[in-house]
């Protein structure tokens, strides 16, 4: 048994949060992916961000990039939860019912 036959039977677990995470491996896509691939499990991205752009003019990867990679392999795409998404303003007019969509901005950091 090699360590892919061991990641089928570890415990079943119920979600997939995909943030930022300088040390994305092969590994945790895979384990990404094969939680995925039980259509009852949640698939979260905490933000789709393509980039980072860095001072010295260097582009660092977003956790876009990881989130396109673990939807690829799972086949499927996951609620996003950070702005300006639609599910995560759901979710605060679910905090605060008198919120009024006409009369809300949301303001993001690019």
């Amino acid at each position: 048994m090699d360590e892919w036959d061991r990641m089928g039977e570890e415990e079943p677990l119920s979600g997939v949060v995909v943030g930022m995470d300088l040390n994305v491996s092969y590994r945790k896509l895979a384990k990404a992916a094969t939680v995925l691939s039980r259509p009852d499990t949640v698939f979260v991205a905490t933000n789709t961000d393509e980039q980072f752009p860095h001072r010295s003019g260097v582009v660092l990867p977003g956790t876009g990039a990881v989130v396109t990679a673990v939807a690829t392999a799972a086949g499927r795409q996951p609620v996003v939860m950070g702005k300006p998404s639609k599910a995560m303003f759901e979710a605060v007019q679910r905090a605060h019912p008198d919120t009024k969509p006409e009369r809300t901005l949301m303001i993001g950091d690019r």
